[in-house]
């Protein structure tokens, strides 16, 4: 589904911290060669979505100082440009890589923006204790973006094989009590205006590179519980239309005996008459994305 490096294993090539003599020094020079290796050219993957594009962490992988954080789909990733490891800070620099739907799946696209990420180093830093602290920056060995994504998203990108199936029963648990639009049901009603949503009972068929989807349960009380992202737009833009869905009120759907749990699906197509501002950072010049980073 996804192209690119969404995942890099440092233990692959530094060994388990584990293993590592925690009271060895670094062999900064060999250890810096393995680093460079791994990871310029690659995409690595925040463990947290800041925003900010000069990051600084501990000697443990704690940010310091504050930032905000964002969607994912913009500030996940970033491609490692150059590493270099010195006697006080291991400092990476690269730039923003953005997920934008095309087709049938999200592509990733490098953007002109650098990014600075140094992580300060302790005197006679071990390899454990530096293996430790970068798996608090970045993700790795058995993590996934699944499991550091808001919840909406969970569904969308949990592809393999076995957490897909422990995601699947987990949903059909969820999906027990929930009743199908029938005859004798009346659907929920929406109780403020949609805002350019279009809500049905069944999914959505005719969708385009620009069109928002999710899935959602209105429970008996008429609020939306398990939304689930369909179909994205990527570049920072689905967030904002999932939070807006999880916060809307609707009369509960009815049947003749009360209150029924209902599944819906939502849609809206992403009109931005300029497109400017789905380039985060209006950078010059935008990667070639059939204008939707339109300069």
């Amino acid at each position: 589904m996804f192209s690119g490096v969404w995942i890099f294993f440092l233990l692959l090539l530094l060994g388990p911290a584990k293993s590592a003599v925690p009271g060895k020094p670094l062999d900064h020079a060999a250890t810096e060669s393995k680093l460079k290796t791994l990871m310029v050219g690659r995409v690595a993957i925040l463990q947290t979505f800041y925003t900010s594009d000069q990051l600084h962490f501990d000697s443990t992988g704690k940010l310091i100082g504050n930032c905000h954080t964002g969607p994912w789909t913009v500030f996940g990733g970033i491609e490692i440009d150059s590493v270099k490891l010195g006697a006080h800070s291991l400092v990476l620099t690269g730039r923003r890589n953005v997920r934008r739907w095309e087709g049938d799946e999200l592509i990733n696209y490098t953007l002109d923006r650098p990014v600075r990420i140094e992580l300060e180093l302790e005197p006679n830093e071990s390899m454990a204790s530096l293996v430790g602290a970068l798996e608090k920056v970045f993700l790795f060995r058995a993590q996934r973006l699944s499991d550091v994504v808001p919840e909406f998203w969970k569904g969308f990108l949990t592809t393999e094989r076995s957490r897909s199936a422990a995601w699947q029963n987990e949903q059909s648990r969820l999906m027990k009590d929930v009743k199908a639009m029938a005859q004798n049901v009346t659907p929920p009603r929406l109780l403020s205006g949609a805002g350019g949503f279009d809500i049905a009972a069944a999914p959505f068929q005719d969708m385009d590179n620009n069109t928002f989807t999710a899935s959602f349960i209105v429970d008996r009380n008429g609020a939306v519980k398990d939304l689930e992202i369909i179909k994205p737009v990527g570049v920072g833009v689905d967030d904002a239309y999932a939070e807006k869905i999880s916060h809307w009120k609707f009369t509960p759907a009815m049947s003749d005996a009360g209150p029924v749990e209902v599944l819906m699906y939502s849609r809206v197509l992403v009109r931005l008459p300029n497109q400017r501002h789905l380039d985060p950072y209006h950078t010059m010049p935008c990667p070639n994305l059939d204008n939707v980073f339109a300069c």
